[in-house]
């Protein structure tokens, strides 16, 4: 396994964790409060601050969950198919706001389930459309020596 790949992929991991899953989280939170009944009388500048305040307080938090995930990555068997290596990330994606919560540093990710649902899929599916071209931990590491 070169170790450069290797950080590639923990690279990308994280650049989708901070560029997909908490964006994806901030706007199921708009939707999930709706669907709650929750009012948004404030102007929009308002709730953009909040939600910039929210994300740099998640961002931490949510990037560790990624290294654990990309660390989950590299347990898949050598062997694995290509649509069981794409399983596993979606599944092994939960790690990344289940590490999150365990921090104790985003309990906020808790209070909104479904939220993290919707962005932990988005997540899990962005890191699958990497899988075939050996971008992600988990491809890395079943890379061939050359």
């Amino acid at each position: 396994m070169d170790a450069k790949q290797l950080m590639q992929g923990l690279l990308r991991n994280l650049l989708l964790a901070a560029l997909v899953f908490l964006p994806v989280f901030l706007l199921a939170n708009v939707a999930e409060l709706k669907l709650r009944g929750v009012a948004f009388s404030e102007p929009v500048s308002y709730h953009a601050s909040g939600a910039v305040v929210v994300y740099v307080g998640l961002l931490i938090p949510v990037l560790l969950g990624a290294i654990v995930h990309s660390a989950g990555l590299l347990l898949i068997p050598p062997g694995a198919s290509k649509s069981a290596r794409r399983i596993a990330a979606v599944a092994l994606a939960s790690l990344v706001p289940f590490t999150a919560i365990l921090s104790g540093l985003a309990a906020y990710l808790s209070g909104l389930p479904g939220s993290a649902a919707v962005a932990t899929l988005a997540y899990g599916l962005c890191c699958t459309t990497q899988l075939g071209r050996g971008s992600t931990t988990g491809d890395v590491a079943h890379a061939k020596k050359a």
